[in-house]
């Protein structure tokens, strides 16, 4: 024992940690982040998008992929926090496409310069353009980013 603390132990046999990552309850749209510690985790909604269910499902594959192991370098509610408000913001420009894209496959160059183009003149754009791009990087059906591959 530590001065001032007190014993480790196991937990019950019983206990399972939380489930993370892709929920199969949500039907491809819930994702569960588990912080580092593993005492805290958040379940993140992207049904609420208003983007279509396979525009949902890929980006919550996306979100999932920087959140959902622990390989992953978001370990902090405060990161996955920063990943979920850049998938929310690029399906609401998404959403205002014309036209919008119905699954990934229909995701164009076009697209990632709408979300380039929403934040024109803001001194964030270089931020959530780098943002996008980490949120996306080594995602299946990616279009080429501005400046770099994602």
């Amino acid at each position: 024992m530590s001065r001032g603390g007190r014993r480790a132990s196991l937990p019950e046999p019983s206990w399972q940690p939380p489930q993370r990552g892709i929920l199969p309850e949500g039907g491809g749209t819930l994702v569960r982040f588990l912080e580092e510690s593993g005492r805290r985790f958040r379940t993140y909604d992207f049904s609420k998008f208003k983007v279509t269910p396979a525009m949902q499902q890929w980006l919550a594959r996306s979100f999932s992929r920087r959140v959902g192991t622990a390989r992953t370098s978001s370990k902090r509610f405060g990161t996955a926090e920063g990943h979920f408000y850049t998938a929310s913001s690029f399906a609401d420009v998404l959403a205002d496409c014309d036209p919008q894209p119905t699954s990934p496959d229909g995701l164009t160059g076009q697209h990632i310069q709408a979300y380039v183009d929403f934040y024109e003149g803001r001194p964030v754009q270089q931020h959530y353009v780098k943002r996008l791009r980490t949120l996306l990087r080594g995602t299946p059906n990616c279009p080429r980013m501005p400046g770099r591959r994602c």
